[in-house]
């Protein structure tokens, strides 16, 4: 493991997101477990493969899709301070959806220096624990969108968000289709809004795709009709989050949208997905 009088010499080379990893994993090195650990070295960056063919949409309707890649875990702080670091040197117009609206001119998300920094301290945010590697937050569906194109990547539909954690059964958890015990204490017992990304064990597929349902709320590409006003589309989010599962576990198929793609909520976040006939490559700084 890293050394604490080497942090500072090694961390200058380094972006927000592996600066975060090595951080945490000196901090683990004096407090934390072996298993611990282990977490401290995941592959934020790391997609699975879902492969192509039928699934069971929402309650019974049958889809099917082509093979895609989807993130492993949600997008962290340190994922997207390298987004805003890039983006400073470069015309970041380039990135924006082109019905972005004109009064939108950054990418920064809300409160994002008073997060930014207690999670870089250690400190807390609205009375929570928070790390670089929990998952960004206050981020509009503009500011996902725009990290997607940054990152080569774009944000998953609906549905390729539902078949990566139902699978081909049709699973109504990540886990399979019935109340987990381990889960059950997570949410209720160890509590906590923002956990680190990879950690979340009690929550994740067979394939290892983690957090679908803890942590945040996550957007999507998909927009539907809005039934009020003609012409008008509304985002789709999709997952649970941890203030969700307070009251009930949150099922594989909830689903609702959002009146405008503006919003912004300590609540919700994303992960990205990716049509790729091969595996995704890693691009330092960019990817």
């Amino acid at each position: 493991l890293f050394k604490t009088n080497s942090i500072d010499i090694l961390t200058t080379a380094l972006n927000a997101t592996e600066r975060a990893i090595l951080l945490d994993a000196n901090y683990a090195e004096a407090h934390a477990t072996k298993t611990e650990i282990e977490f401290y070295y995941k592959n934020f960056d790391e997609m699975i493969r879902v492969d192509g063919g039928e699934f069971i949409y929402q309650k019974s309707e049958i889809k099917t899709l082509p093979t895609f890649w989807i993130d492993k875990y949600e997008t962290t702080i340190s994922q997207y301070k390298d987004f805003l670091d890039a983006t400073e040197v470069q015309n970041i117009n380039y990135y924006d959806h082109p019905q972005q609206p004109k009064e939108k001119t950054n990418h920064k998300p809300k409160y994002w220096d008073q997060y930014y920094n207690a999670a870089t301290l250690g400190k807390k945010f609205m009375g929570h624990p928070i790390t670089t590697n929990s998952p960004v937050i206050f981020v509009d569906w503009w500011d996902a969108f725009a990290y997607a194109k940054w990152k080569g990547r774009r944000l998953p539909t609906e549905e390729e968000w539902e078949k990566s954690g139902r699978g081909k059964n049709g699973n109504i958890y990540p886990w399979g289709s019935k109340i987990n015990a381990n889960f059950e204490k997570l949410r209720t017992e160890n509590y906590s809004k923002w956990q680190s990304v990879s950690s979340i064990v009690e929550d994740k597929t067979k394939d290892g795709i983690t957090g679908l349902l803890s942590n945040v709320t996550e957007w999507t590409m998909t927009v539907e009709q809005d039934p009020e006003i003609i012409g008008k589309f509304l985002p789709v989010l999709r997952g649970g989050n941890s203030k969700s599962n307070l009251e009930k576990v949150t099922e594989l198929t909830n689903r609702h949208a959002l009146k405008n793609r503006n919003h912004r909520s300590s609540s919700i976040g994303f992960r990205l997905s990716l049509i790729h006939i091969s595996e995704p490559t890693r691009r330092r700084g960019i990817s």
